[in-house]
């Protein structure tokens, strides 16, 4: 107050009773001398900067802010009115202009890492990922042991889908902070999107070993599926869910073990109670895809319109819709279904494919030929079925120049070099046939279960058919052991023990494939699954001839002529449905009623001249026995 008597005109003394006023707790007289000193010293940012901070404690942001706004507009080399400005920017959310006065204050101070790190945060919650990446590398390059901006650097690099990038952020903030899940979880994710599968189990394991999760257990389930550790995967999964019963993504990822495990029942219930949790398209998928290999292709086709229902984006639903509608001879909806998904995807090459399918079941080969011929130009994959196309057509220079193309295929295309296979043994070059497929086993390259099953079971039939029957039963076994559910594996097992005499031994083996035929072919057109069912029928048929039960071996035929009439009455045109029919009359000994439907089946196809062929011989080898 001296100070001020002695000249009115300084600002000082009016700052310093200020400073005076404020620690005596009158924080208004404060104000008011701030006020007075910076009407004395207008280009002193000092009492404007004071009476800021005296407005923000009172809660008068408003006022708070006009002061510091003015202190950095008269501060030209001190960063703190900015950061204070920045600061009650910050409490009033206004994140856009909190981080231009950071940036202010940066310009006037770069090397302060924590004003870095702080706009880093900002810039991240407006979602400018890759300006907090740069403020964040900024205040780590200052700092290297600054926790937070190590986290931020790391965190926002992953969001922005720059693993490699976030990795050495991560490891470094792990290093810094080792006993915090939450960094052991980070690490593990950015290991995940790398696909670094095994370190990333490590960290998440390292992870629950601080603090257990159940998503960090449930994502480490969905690592261990990657490294085909079905067993390790349902435990976590489980452990997730004695964590949290609600997890619906836990439940989810047990269903998906369980499936590839082959436990389908358990698949089935999984997969329920994530939907119970909240519905998915996905998850739909999951369910419909357990149901068609449980045989229940109703159950199926019903999730999968439940999927098309929620996400009608998703072509991949319409197309397996379609394929179902198709397996049940339910052709208008099933080229709806493909149609409408080549509307969201004009060059989706398995709705292109669908249409083949159906076209040909309508006897309409041309244009099988031609929709396929667009799916294997999209999807080189759907050459074997094209050239198959082509032997209906006739066309056996054009399937032998693509068959010889696909035999050049790479050793681990499991399934160009079986359509070879099949190729070769359907001309008959069995002992071709049986090299391809022998190779296709050595190679270790054809998945486990029903696709290893199928190739034993074709090296069976080239045994039997070169009249190995004990060396055909073994390869049947081994058909079995990959995948019990082969219908065809269980009913060569009959042939073996019908040409060997063993009637009885035969109708048990015929008996017990029956029941196999909805998961076996689950998902496959309806007359495909006729053809099947008559053919074990048929065979049924001669076990109990020999057996000397006519009655029987007659009812077993009757079954037989009205699974095929209910084949061609649900596809009138397709040659598959006809071939069935013939099949049916042959067994029967009605000669003129056979040629029939094998004359329209050829017409449609000519590649079933030569099938019939192989049939007429199959049946008097089995009529024959021993």
């Amino acid at each position: 107050r001296a100070a001020a008597s002695l000249n009115p005109a300084a600002g000082a003394p009016h700052l310093g009773l200020g400073n005076a006023s404020y620690w005596q707790g009158d924080s208004d007289q404060a104000i008011a001398e701030y006020r007075q000193a910076a009407g004395l010293t207008p280009q002193d940012p000092n009492p404007v900067l004071l009476t800021g901070l005296i407005q923000a404690e009172q809660g008068d942001l408003a006022g708070a802010i006009a002061s510091q706004e003015q202190a950095a507009r008269l501060s030209t080399c001190d960063p703190a009115p900015h950061l204070l400005l920045g600061g009650l920017y910050f409490q009033q959310d206004d994140y856009a202009n909190a981080a231009a006065a950071y940036e202010d204050a940066l310009a006037l101070d770069p090397t302060d890492a924590d004003a870095w790190y702080v706009l880093g945060s900002l810039r991240n919650q407006q979602d400018d990922l890759a300006g907090a990446v740069e403020a964040a590398r900024r205040a780590v390059e200052l700092e290297p042991e600054m926790v937070e901006a190590q986290r931020l650097l790391a965190l926002s690099l992953f969001h922005l889908g720059d693993n490699e990038g976030a990795l050495p952020a991560a490891q470094s903030l792990v290093s810094l902070e080792p006993q915090s899940a939450a960094n052991q979880s980070l690490l593990g994710d950015i290991y995940f999107g790398l696909q670094q599968w095994e370190d990333a189990a490590n960290a998440y394991e390292a992870a629950l070993a601080l603090a257990d999760d159940a998503s960090t257990r449930t994502v480490l389930g969905m690592i261990r599926m990657q490294l085909g550790q079905m067993d390790a995967a349902v435990d976590q999964y489980q452990a997730a869910l004695a964590v949290d019963p609600g997890d619906g993504l836990a439940w989810q990822g047990l269903g998906g073990a369980y499936a590839q495990q082959g436990q389908l029942a358990e698949a089935a219930n999984a997969f329920e109670q994530s939907l119970a949790v909240a519905d998915s398209a996905l998850t739909r998928g999951q369910l419909a895809s357990v149901y068609q290999q449980q045989g229940e292709i109703d159950k199926a086709i019903a999730q999968y319109e439940r999927a098309v229902a929620l996400d009608s984006s998703q072509p991949r639903w319409r197309v397996r819709l379609g394929g179902l509608y198709a397996s049940q001879g339910r052709l208008a909806e099933a080229e709806a279904a493909f149609r409408a998904a080549l509307e969201g995807d004009p060059e989706n090459a398995e709705a292109l494919a669908g249409l083949a399918g159906a076209a040909y079941r309508q006897c309409s080969v041309s244009t099988a030929v031609q929709s396929m011929a667009a799916a294997a130009a999209l999807l080189p994959a759907y050459r074997g079925s094209l050239a198959a196309f082509y032997e209906a057509q006739g066309r056996v220079a054009d399937a032998e120049a693509l068959y010889t193309e696909l035999g050049q295929a790479p050793e681990d295309d499991v399934f160009a070099h079986l359509a070879v296979a099949d190729y070769l043994f359907r001309s008959g070059r069995l002992d071709d046939a049986a090299q391809t497929y022998q190779q296709i086993l050595e190679a270790g390259s054809a998945p486990p279960g029903l696709v290893t099953s199928l190739v034993h079971f074709a090296l069976g039939q080239i045994e039997y058919l070169q009249e190995r029957l004990f060396a055909a039963g073994g390869e049947f076994d081994q058909a079995l052991a990959a995948f019990p559910a082969n219908v065809d594996a269980q009913a060569g097992l009959g042939d073996v023990a019908l040409r060997a005499g063993e009637a009885a031994d035969a109708l048990a083996a015929y008996d017990a494939a029956l029941p196999l035929v909805p998961q076996y072919m689950g998902g496959l057109p309806a007359e495909n699954v006729a053809l099947t069912n008559v053919l074990l029928q048929v065979r049924r048929s001669l076990a109990l001839a020999q057996l000397g039960d006519a009655a029987g071996a007659a009812a077993a035929l009757d079954n037989a002529l009205e699974l095929a009439d209910g084949a061609v009455a649900l596809t009138p045109r397709s040659p598959l449905a006809q071939f069935t029919l013939g099949t049916a009359h042959l067994a029967r000994g009605e000669t003129a009623e056979a040629d029939a439907a094998f004359a329209r089946a050829s017409e449609c196809d000519q590649s079933l001249t030569a099938t019939r062929g192989r049939l007429e011989a199959n049946l008097a080898n089995l009529q024959a026995g021993e």
